[in-house]
């Protein structure tokens, strides 16, 4: 969480999980990576990784019907980034 050393700290336990996802996709262990409840800041933080192998092929979160069709722009950056929401 951000109380444990900010966002920074965040985004570089999240590429150092995502590097052990892409190695699993590699040995055949997984067909599609994905991730849930990931917040923009995240997202970019992930798929901005210079040693990114595989980027996520899906993307799920939580919407509500009160939120708008593209809330904070989130499924449009999700889609032109090549993912699913």
């Amino acid at each position: 969480p951000l109380s444990q050393g900010g966002a920074h700290a965040q985004c570089v336990r999240s590429r150092a999980l995502w590097r052990g996802m892409e190695d699993a996709l590699s040995h055949g262990a997984a067909r599609a990576l994905g991730v849930s409840n990931f917040c923009l800041p995240l997202l970019r933080c992930l798929f901005e990784d210079p040693a990114l192998r595989a980027r996520p092929h899906v993307v799920s979160g939580m919407l509500h019907i009160g939120m708008g069709a593209d809330p904070l722009g989130y499924l449009s950056w999700v889609s032109a980034h090549g993912a699913v929401f």
